[in-house]
């Protein structure tokens, strides 16, 4: 997964997301609050 983080927060998304994967991730210091989809593959 590729992460955008500013301060302590981040968003994850898959790195096959060119591929349909929506898989997403979002967290703050590194404690998960919110994920959305699954991996398709």
């Amino acid at each position: 997964m590729r992460s955008n983080c500013k301060g302590p927060k981040c968003g994850w998304v898959c790195v096959r997301v060119s591929a349909g994967c929506r898989a997403t991730i979002y967290t703050i210091e590194d404690v998960i609050i919110k994920y959305s989809n699954e991996h398709n593959h």
